[in-house]
């Protein structure tokens, strides 16, 4: 697989582990991974697309999410879950880590230095 891949794959595990809803997990990742497929992605979700646009996308790799992803996890845990507020914040934060660590996870790739033989 390759690095980007293997980065994308970790980046859904840490997702998925933290227990962000699926919806929110997904578009997190679309909008990482790629962004114009965001159109046929759940039509609930159009407001963060249009909150993170604002803030810009090339932000996101830096872990600057709006707030919107925070507000909307709060909304999707059960009324009656006690401390939800801490544990939405605690899930915002996971996914801010796990964004960091698939976007430097891209820039080594990238940046690799590969040894070339030069044939004479």
């Amino acid at each position: 697989m390759e690095a980007r891949q293997l980065a994308l794959k970790s980046l859904q595990d840490t997702l998925a582990k933290s227990g962000m809803p699926q919806p929110l997990a997904d578009l997190l990742v679309a909008l990482l991974s790629s962004p114009s497929e965001t159109a046929h992605l759940d039509p609930t979700m159009h407001h963060l697309v249009h909150r993170q646009t604002h803030l810009g996308l090339l932000s996101l790799h830096r872990g600057h999410i709006s707030t919107a992803w925070r507000d909307t996890d709060l909304a999707a845990l059960p009324k009656e879950s006690q401390r939800k507020a801490e544990r939405a914040d605690a899930r915002t934060k996971k996914a801010i880590v796990a964004i960091w660590t698939y976007s430097l996870a891209l820039w080594e790739a990238r940046n690799t230095r590969h040894t070339y033989v030069s044939i004479q």
